[in-house]
Order: C-alpha cells, then sequence, then structure tokens
C-alpha cells in the first residue's frame, strides 16, 4: 500500500494494529477527500480575495516560504544522519505547509484576475491557467507524487505562481502601471525559477 507520495508499506507495518491497517488501506481516499475539502477552503479564500486585498501583504512570507523550504529542503532530505523514513516524513510535513500556503495565495489571486480579464481576451487564458494551478495544489496525490519530487516541475509550478503573485501585487498595493509590473514580475519568476532548478541536489 502506498501514501499520498508513493511510499510502499510493508505488510507488517499494515499489521500493527486494526487502525493503523485501516488507515493504509484507506489512505488514498482519505487524501482525496482532504483534496476536496481543500477546494471548498480555496472557495471561501476566493470569496475574501473578491472583498479585501489587504491579505496580499502577508502572500508575500507564505511564498518567502515555499521558496526556501523548496530551495532547502532536497540539502536536508539528502543528508548523511536522516534516514529514509524520517526523510519522507520531513518531506510530507513541508509540502503540507507548501500546499496551503499556495492554496492560501492562488485562490486569493484568482478572482482578481478574473475581475480584470475579458472572455474575448488573451488573458481569460491566463485565469484558466492560474485555475489549473490552483486546482493542482489542493490534489495531494498529484503534488506529493508529482509535483514535489520532481525539481524541474517545482522550479516551473513555483515560478509561473510567483508571477501571477507579484504582477498583482506592484498594481494593487504600489499602483505600478501593469507594462512595469509584468517585466518585474518576470525577472522575479526567472531568478525563483533558476534558484530552484539548475545544479541542484536531486530528491529522494
Amino acid at each position: 500500500m502506498a501514501d499520498s507520495s508513493g511510499i510502499v508499506v510493508s505488510p507488517a507495518a499494515q499489521a500493527e494494529s486494526p487502525p493503523a491497517s485501516w488507515f493504509q488501506r484507506h489512505k488514498d481516499k482519505l487524501w482525496w477527500l482532504h483534496s476536496i475539502y481543500a477546494l471548498l477552503i480555496g472557495a471561501g479564500i476566493m470569496w475574501l480575495g473578491a472583498r479585501n486585498y489587504n491579505f496580499l501583504r502577508v502572500t508575500v512570507f507564505h511564498v518567502g516560504f515555499i521558496w526556501l523550504s523548496s530551495l532547502y529542503l532536497p540539502k536536508l532530505l539528502n543528508h548523511p544522519r536522516l534516514s529514509p523514513r524520517w526523510a519522507e516524513r520531513l518531506r510530507l510535513v513541508v509540502n503540507y505547509f507548501n500546499k496551503n500556503f499556495y492554496q492560501q495565495v492562488l485562490f486569493f489571486i484568482l478572482p482578481i484576475y478574473y475581475g480584470s480579464a475579458t472572455a474575448s481576451s488573451a488573458n481569460i487564458l491566463f485565469v484558466l491557467v492560474l485555475t489549473i494551478s490552483a486546482v493542482l495544489s489542493t490534489l495531494d496525490v498529484v503534488y506529493d507524487r508529482h509535483l514535489s519530487v520532481r525539481r524541474g516541475l517545482t522550479a516551473l509550478f513555483f515560478a509561473f505562481n510567483l508571477f501571477a503573485l507579484i504582477n498583482v501585487i506592484l498594481p494593487v498595493l504600489w499602483s505600478i502601471g501593469n507594462n512595469w509590473a509584468t517585466r518585474v514580475s518576470a525577472v522575479f519568476a526567472a531568478l525563483g525559477f533558476v534558484t530552484i532548478f539548475p545544479g541542484s541536489t536531486p530528491w529522494r
């Protein structure tokens, strides 16, 4: 039986106790139920994002945590004193925080982008991609087994979402023009990508 990251659990581990055995048998279902719960929470955050922009100031700390954890987690996971079992536990804990921070950021800015886009413009395509990104952050199985274990996907996912966030923060909080905001956001997104992706220690 595998957990949300695909780690196989031995039959001996499953036989430790009836609750543990039941949890191992139904772990994937529980992760999907949690994903549905995260989507519902995301809907509430979208309602907040359409009414109060002050939360944008807090999202900077959310993104900062995601960037630092993505940058240094591989080094921690490959530390010789950290056993594979504890390394996997650490990765899942960090993933949990990162997923929640992504969800709060993306579902908050989604209605802002939607409100500024029109159905006949190219901007609506960006809103669709941003929606997909927000939904992916709620899918525990997809995030834990794919996005968080492939360094290229991790870097690309972070760079896109960083671009989307900064591109909202600059005009809304500091009244910077859209053209300049897009350029600055692209620079930050590129920096976010290259700091996470190239020449880095591989994931366990």
